[in-house]
């Protein structure tokens, strides 16, 4: 079994054949048919009315055979981990521009969890989130 990887990049090449002016975040889950996953969690961060999460999410150039899942999950304190988005991308030859309203967080300490996952196939899955941030 492959192990997946994560690397930042600072121009990294979207599928549309663009190269980003913003750093990205290139994530490849393990290489395990519709079982591999890679996970980043992220330090606690108090959400504020209005805040929102926004990101680019896309494949990496070059990978045609790319269908991955994105998630956007959070979890607070020792609570359960919870479901705020999820997005399916195929290599389409698109980078969609993604947003989440945060405002029902509002006043909580929040870490914030993004996942990629492979959907079938584990073959070319390397994800791209583009300046994943909160607003």
């Amino acid at each position: 079994m492959d192990t997946g990887f994560v690397v930042r990049q600072n121009e990294p090449r979207r599928e549309d054949g663009v190269v980003e002016n913003e750093p990205g975040i290139i994530t490849s889950p393990d290489a395990t048919d519709n079982l591999g996953k890679i996970v980043g969690i992220f330090p606690p961060f108090t959400v504020q009315k209005g805040d929102q999460f926004k990101a680019v999410i896309g494949c990496l150039y070059d990978m045609p055979e790319c269908d991955v899942y994105f998630d956007l999950r959070y979890k607070i304190g020792t609570g359960r981990m919870q479901d705020l988005a999820s997005w399916h991308e195929v290599y389409d030859g698109e980078a969609h521009r993604v947003a989440v309203d945060l405002s029902a967080l509002a006043g909580r300490e929040v870490r914030f969890v993004l996942r990629v996952g492979n959907n079938n196939s584990a073959v070319d899955n390397q994800a791209l989130w583009i300046m994943p941030r909160i607003m």
